[in-house]
């Protein structure tokens, strides 16, 4: 006969209650506000992408659109994409900065109509990304996407995360 302690069945009983709680308590966190956020990712692009990657990405996701490429001298590869037609004001997003350091993505700066993000949080942290949304009133939102983990964003990320 083994004997089993008090001490052990309630540790035991806490551990199954967390299990099934914290799972259920975040799928009606998602239920409830009505989205399945990730911090690291928006538009179907993921930090971390590829240009390859990206460019596919915000095909299926946007659009076809105008690109623009640029080499800053910060070393940052910035890819400019609008809208292929006219930018209609009602459109979910009017225009998308994309910043690539050593080939892969790190930032994302857009411009969107209000609507379409307006019960968006001001901002969401997770260990590998920043999520910045900016109300401008009828004007839309600009949201930014940032890599906490790049060199070339360390400044911007830390004054996001002081609350300026």
């Amino acid at each position: 006969m083994r004997l089993v302690s008090p001490t052990s069945k309630a540790l035991w009983g806490g551990l199954a209650a967390v299990a099934l709680v914290v799972p259920t308590g975040l799928a009606a966190q998602r239920l409830l506000v009505g989205q399945n956020v990730r911090a690291d990712e928006i538009f179907g692009v993921r930090l971390g992408m590829t240009p390859t990657g990206l460019r596919g990405a915000v095909a299926r996701e946007l659009g076809p659109g105008v690109w623009d490429t640029t080499l800053a001298e910060d070393g940052l590869v910035r890819m400019d994409w609008t809208p292929q037609a006219t930018p209609d004001p009602r459109r979910a997003v009017q225009r998308a900065t994309f910043e690539l350091h050593e080939g892969v993505l790190v930032a994302v700066r857009a411009r969107v109509a209000g609507a379409t993000f307006g019960s968006a949080a001001p901002l969401t942290i997770s260990a590998g990304a920043v999520r910045h949304h900016e109300s401008l009133g009828r004007e839309g939102a600009r949201i930014r996407l940032i890599a906490r983990n790049c060199p070339n964003h360390q400044a911007e990320v830390a004054s996001l995360l002081a609350g300026n």
